[in-house]
């Protein structure tokens, strides 16, 4: 064999085992988007890039896909329109009849070369095109159940269901909803301490556009700053939090939420959104003066006339009854800004408040995850 021969050869076997090498790596890669592909009724919906936290891609993709068949299941709304995007925490997460199918995470978006919004609306759109095929989707979901085994070709599960669907249905609470809540545990500003525990229950029921935090449910909050009022007429004030609601079903689920408004006779401090209160507004001290004052004019008057009538009497009633207003109007104002203790918060048990949520939350019977 000549010389040029045997280099064409030798180049050709490298090449050849470049290409077999090559094969050898992608054969698996296949394989892992095959099975990381989300279907329904036989019809690709969209294909999970990569896993999340400790979940592998395949993980991932058969929790998506539990997801997804639980939904189809326990919702009556299977139709396209049913498919919506609620935003939790910055991060779009996909429903289908209320129930979550699954969060897009920016892991997902930056292998996807997109963001996270671009990359839910293209799943959205997977998922609704599969749900056009209704027949099929019915089928599917008989299998899912085992209602019916006539083995429809071309619409059979991608997975056995060995385990009776979660019917938990996803809630999601805007960011801003109102709670409007009583109080069961009683605070005085004149007592209270900073960490000290703050429980109070939803009072009528508050409507989702997915279900609803039924009356009764338990709000768990704190006391997070808290003054007694002083002298010089400083007000005493609390500032509370509310940290968890607990459903009449035993989910507890975390939430921040403030005190929204005036509670009662007291007055909001600060910025909105503090959850702050104070015992009495400068309005309320200005008029506590006033009246103060006023009760001083007139004790001081009836004091001063009688001392002008011990003087002499004729003009001398006329003087002593004006130093003896002005000398009791002062005193009046000065016990009333100066003497005083300012006001204390007082909220008894069974106290109505409004708690405004900073920031959205989700309920649910069974914990699935952020997926």
């Amino acid at each position: 064999m000549s010389r040029d021969s045997f280099g064409y050869v030798r180049k050709a076997t490298v090449a050849t085992a470049i290409a077999l090498s090559q094969l050898a790596l992608l054969a698996p890669l296949e394989s892992l988007a095959a099975g990381s592909v989300i279907r329904v009724a036989g019809h690709s919906a969209f294909t999970i890039p990569v896993g999340t936290g400790k979940m592998s891609v395949q993980e991932r993709a058969d929790a998506v896909q539990r997801n997804l068949d639980n939904a189809l299941v326990a919702t009556q709304n299977r139709n396209p329109s049913g498919v919506k995007i609620v935003y939790v925490k910055g991060l779009p997460v996909i429903t289908l009849g209320g129930y979550q199918i699954v969060t897009v995470d920016s892991a997902s978006a930056k292998a996807a070369g997109t963001s996270p919004a671009v990359l839910a609306s293209r799943w959205v759109s997977g998922i609704k095109s599969t749900l056009n095929d209704s027949a099929g989707v019915s089928t599917y979901v008989a299998h899912l159940t085992g209602t019916d085994d006539s083995g429809t070709p071309g619409h059979h599960p991608t997975t056995t269901q060995t385990t009776p669907v979660q019917r938990g249905r996803v809630v999601y609470v805007p960011q801003g909803m109102v709670l409007p809540v009583r109080l069961t545990t009683g605070l005085s500003s004149e007592i209270a301490q900073p960490g000290d525990r703050v429980e109070a229950r939803v009072s009528q029921a508050v409507s989702l556009e997915n279900g609803m935090i039924p009356e009764g449910s338990i709000v768990y909050g704190q006391v997070v700053d808290s003054a007694a009022g002083k002298r010089l007429a400083k007000s005493g004030g609390l500032t509370l939090r509310f940290t968890s609601l607990r459903t009449p079903d035993g989910a507890e689920t975390p939430i921040t939420a403030h005190l929204m408004g005036s509670v009662g006779k007291y007055s909001q401090a600060g910025a909105d959104g503090s959850g702050a209160i104070k015992g009495e507004t400068t309005k309320n001290k200005v008029q506590s003066a006033a009246i103060r004052g006023a009760i001083g004019v007139g004790s001081g008057a009836l004091l001063g006339t009688a001392i002008g009538a011990i003087a002499g009497g004729g003009h001398g009633v006329g003087r002593g009854a004006w130093s003896g207003a002005a000398i009791g109007g002062a005193l009046g104002v000065a016990d009333s800004l100066l003497l005083r203790k300012g006001a204390n918060v007082k909220l008894e048990s069974g106290q109505q408040l409004d708690l405004q949520l900073d920031a959205p939350a989700q309920l649910a019977s069974y914990g699935t995850g952020n997926l």
